[in-house]
């Protein structure tokens, strides 16, 4: 498995995926463009080898890379 050290961006996002939260939601609360998310997104997918973001979230609990309750 590659590199999975999540950025602090990165985690934060990832971690409101988790809570059910849309791509509109997480723009507007990081202060980030919908472009730049996917762009943070898209590195998310990299970094976990993951196809698709409910795998990441799942591989990111698995793997206690975030904090979800």
């Amino acid at each position: 498995m590659g590199n999975m050290e999540l950025t602090e961006y990165e985690d934060n996002i990832l971690t409101m995926y988790a809570m059910g939260a849309t791509k509109k939601e997480i723009s507007k609360a990081m202060g980030i463009s919908k472009y730049m998310l996917n762009k943070f997104s898209k590195d998310i997918l990299q970094k976990l080898e993951c196809d698709n973001l409910i795998q990441a979230v799942v591989k990111a609990v698995r793997y206690k890379l975030i904090a979800y309750c």
